[in-house]
Parts: structure tokens; sequence; C-alpha cells
């Protein structure tokens, strides 16, 4: 069966099939390659620039989970027509495929990427041997029907509880998930575990301990809108970047009291944005930098030396960018 084919047949079970991008589709993006090539640039003119095929991969694999329809969110209420699926693929067969989640599709995803999140499924008594699973890039997804509420997406969230505290990831209302035969951006083709396809299997009802544990996502994506993370990811500081160097002067008693001692987890990546604004107002780039290293050692756990760079270079173009303007206010007085 080709894309086309095996797409009509998940929307024939009932399933909301939308094509995504590709390995393929994207070596033939110009737009794509431009985008990319302005990263590496940006990336070599870095005092600490990061390995290029990290950024490469990162960007392949982040592009391959995009959807390649521009308006796709109304397939989130509706299922696609045979003839919108035949053209979609029809124009771009090597296109990869995804299934939305939650109502719409009857379906609610569990995605298990960690040795940990698999070892507490099987504590909560795991799932029966007839769940449709599939095999992903990093872990095993499970499918199971809608449970009849509201259910949140959690990518990457850890849940405030010991117990929860995995990356057991749910795709539900408003959702996505990839499934065979897509191929993930680092190669990996997504595929059924052997009599376990979704177009051989009903999604199973949920049991008490998925049901408890989706309602327990729904609250934590609640809360997370209510109060802002303490904590935020390097993206964020990008945005943040303009306020953090022109923030006040840091006291000394905060400056040493924070080198002394590092920061918690929740508190890392804030703090260094901090202390990197307050750094380069009076030292070199290079001297910043080993005195950032430094102070992540003593982090509780160290930040990643990636993650690490990626705020250092966010707030240091941000500095050159506020001493540029400053110099030229200057001149134009």
């Amino acid at each position: 069966m080709n894309k086309l084919e095996i797409a009509l047949a998940y929307l024939r079970k009932g399933y909301s099939v939308i094509p995504m991008k590709s390995r393929e589709i994207i070596k033939r993006s110009k737009s794509f390659k431009e985008k990319l090539d302005i990263a590496l640039k940006e990336n070599t003119e870095n005092l600490n620039p990061r390995d290029k095929n990290k950024i490469i991969k990162e960007w392949v694999d982040r592009e391959c989970k995009k959807p390649l329809l521009l308006e796709w969110k109304e397939y989130q209420t509706r299922l696609p027509t045979e003839n919108e699926v035949t053209d979609w693929f029809t124009t771009n067969p090597d296109a990869n495929i995804a299934i939305i989640t939650g109502k719409v599709s009857n379906i609610v995803v569990f995605d298990a990427d960690s040795p940990e999140a698999i070892q507490f499924i099987e504590d909560q008594g795991g799932f029966p041997d007839n769940t449709p699973m599939a095999n992903s890039a990093k872990g095993h997804h499970y499918y199971v029907k809608h449970p009849g509420f509201h259910t949140s997406n959690q990518v990457k969230k850890k849940i405030e509880n010991a117990v929860e505290k995995l990356a057991l990831d749910v795709r539900g209302d408003g959702g996505y998930i990839m499934v065979e035969p897509s191929i993930h951006g680092s190669g990996y083709e997504y595929h059924w575990l052997e009599g376990r396809s979704i177009l051989e299997l009903e999604p199973i009802e949920c049991a008490p301990w998925m049901i408890q544990y989706l309602k327990k996502v729904k609250l934590v994506n609640e809360k997370s809108k209510e109060k802002p993370k303490k904590e935020v990811n390097d993206t964020s500081h990008k945005q943040e970047s303009s306020s953090v160097v022109n923030q006040p002067a840091m006291s000394k008693n905060d400056f040493a009291s924070i080198l002394a001692n590092g920061a918690v987890q929740g508190e890392r990546n804030d703090t260094a944005a901090r202390l990197l604004g307050h750094l380069l107002k009076a030292n070199p780039k290079a001297d910043a930098w080993a005195i950032l290293s430094n102070w992540n050692t003593k982090n509780t756990p160290p930040l990643d030396e990636e993650e690490l760079k990626g705020i250092f270079n966010s707030i240091a173009k941000a500095e050159d960018n506020s001493k540029a303007t400053k110099e030229k206010e200057t001149i134009i007085s």
C-alpha cells in the first residue's frame, strides 16, 4: 500500500488524518534551507558556537513534526473528506501521516519515551495485549478510547508528584500523533507492533489509572496557565533577553550569593540570564562565559552545556544590540 492508500484506510476507520512534512519535502523547501543557513551563519558568529550537526538535526527533527497544511486545525473538529485526503497525498506522495487525537478521532495516545515511563506503566498494571501499540523513535505509543472529558496534551512536562514525575506524554484533544509509515526526522520509521495496528484493533477503554493520569495532566495544564513557569527554556531567552540586559544592576550581595550557591532546578535558566546580564556589563565575553560556566557547576543539577550556550548567545547578542543602539543615539544627539 502507498501512503495515499494507508491514509485513506485510517480515515475509513474514523480517524482524522492530515499530511505532515517529511525529510524529502524539507529537502525541496527553499525557505527552510534559507532559514537554516541564517541560523548556521549566526551560530558561527557566536563566541561559543554550537555543533553544526546538532543544529541541523534539531531543525530537521522539529520541521518533520509540523503539519504540511497551513490550515489544519479545522480537522480537530471534523474528519477530512476522501477527496481532500486524495488531493493531499497525490500532490505530496512522500508526506508523512498523522492522526489528530482527541474527540474527533475518539482516541487518546500515551507516549512513553523513557525506561522510567515504561516502568511506571507496568507498575500501574500496564496496557492489555489488545491495545493498539506502535514503536516510535524513542519509545512506544499506546492508543486508548477518548474518556469523554477534555484531555489536555502533555509534551515533556513533569507532573509535580513523585509518583508521576515521568516522561509519559499524552496526545489528547487538539493534538496529533505520527503513524506508520511516517519517518521521524532522525530516519526512524514509525511502525505498529505485529498484530497491534489501529487498523486491526479498536482502542481500549481507559483503565482507572489512565483516567486518573489524564485528569492530573488536565489539572497541571490549567495551573500552568494561571502561573508562569519560573524556569524557561533557552528559546524563551530570545524574547526576554532585552529586558534582562536593561534591568537594574544586581547588588553585590546578590551577585556574591548567586556565584557561591548556584541555583536549583526551576530557577537555573532565569538566574543564568540575570547573572549574565550583570557580567556582560563589566566583563569581556570570554571572561563572562568562564564565570558563567564555573557557576553552572554549582547548580542542582547543572544545565546542559548546549542549553547554557543558547542562553549565553541570546543574552550576549541582546547586549551587543543594546550597546549599538546607545552609541547610535549618542552620535545623533
